[in-house]
């Protein structure tokens, strides 16, 4: 039997009473499911093996959460479910795990909620905050934002933000307005201020992320994809340029580089450094690791800041 045919287009879904009607009996189903022909993503929901090894964890994610919808057709994917649909950045481990799902606010009293095995909380969802991404129900970006902000730290609350105002369609009044629609609920500050701080010329969750961290500490916020020119004239892009404090932030995301190109790139890039801080510019790197050391990446980053007013002279930075 070809259960390809018989499969949901677009998810490769298979449901019961799908596969009862083309004569799948029960004895059938369960020896599919013994043999790991079939895996079980749902009450009442399937997938062949070979297609569920072919999904990364995101898109695992919302095969489960399409079933959890099936099964709750008046409720919505929200928090980290509604961001996987989006295609917003999450911080690493976030997936696989539960949908979250959340019903719509009806009068009297909130029905919002956690829906069969989720991590929801109780929470209002009015009828202008949800939204429909790749057929699946789920809160709008702005609502998701606000939803990460009471369920994720700052550095990955931002990245979100940065990668949905470069979205068409996205302003930051939008996120303003859904972070101040509920000034007591959780997290109601980390949503303000990244929608206050929200920039879409962030090319990645680590600029995100090292920008995030300086800005928590009320510092002013940089120039992002900022050109200067270095000591020997030629031009260069920087991730983030704090111009009045004659400082850079370069994000290094490479894991390693390739062992054929790795010296060379290590060379390279220390020329780069070089002509740049020859110019009196300081130069900070923020790396993967710093994501579990913020607070040593920030005094790396006002060190540098000071170095540079004493080269350069300058009055002393009020920190």
């Amino acid at each position: 039997m070809d259960l390809l045919a018989l499969a949901e287009p677009g998810t490769g879904l298979l449901h019961s009473q799908d596969l009862a009607a083309a004569g799948v009996d029960r004895h059938a189903l369960d020896a599919w499911l013994a043999t790991g022909l079939l895996l079980r993503v749902g009450r009442g929901s399937f997938i062949t093996t070979a297609v569920w090894q072919l999904l990364d964890d995101v898109d695992r994610h919302l095969v489960v959460a399409r079933c959890a919808l099936r099964r709750s057709p008046t409720a919505v994917l929200a928090a980290v479910s509604a961001a996987a649909a989006h295609r917003l950045p999450l911080p690493p481990r976030s997936l696989p795990g539960p949908p979250v799902l959340l019903r719509p606010r009806t009068k009297g009293r909130p029905e919002g909620g956690a829906v069969a095995a989720t991590r929801a909380r109780r929470a209002w969802l009015d009828d202008d905050e949800s939204t429909e991404v790749g057929g699946l129900a789920v809160t709008t970006l702005p609502r998701t934002l606000v939803d990460l902000a009471q369920g994720t730290t700052t550095p990955w609350a931002l990245a979100a933000a940065d990668a949905a105002l470069a979205r068409p369609g996205t302003c930051r009044e939008d996120l303003l307005a859904a972070a101040g629609r509920r000034p007591r609920a959780p997290g109601h500050r980390r949503a303000q201020f990244c929608a206050t701080h929200a920039d879409p010329l962030a090319e990645s969750p680590l600029e995100s992320a090292a920008r995030a961290v300086v800005l928590a500490r009320g510092l002013p916020a940089p120039r992002l994809q900022a050109w200067v020119r270095g000591a020997s004239g030629a031009r260069y892009r920087l991730d983030m340029l704090f111009v009045d404090w004659w400082t850079a932030v370069e994000v290094d995301g490479r894991v390693k580089y390739a062992e054929a190109d790795a010296a060379e790139r290590v060379w390279s890039d220390k020329r780069r450094q070089d002509d740049v801080t020859d110019t009196g510019l300081e130069m900070v790197r923020f790396v993967a690791a710093d994501l579990t050391a913020p607070h040593a990446f920030l005094q790396r980053f006002l060190t540098a800041v000071r170095r540079a007013h004493l080269r350069r002279a300058l009055t002393p930075p009020p920190f």
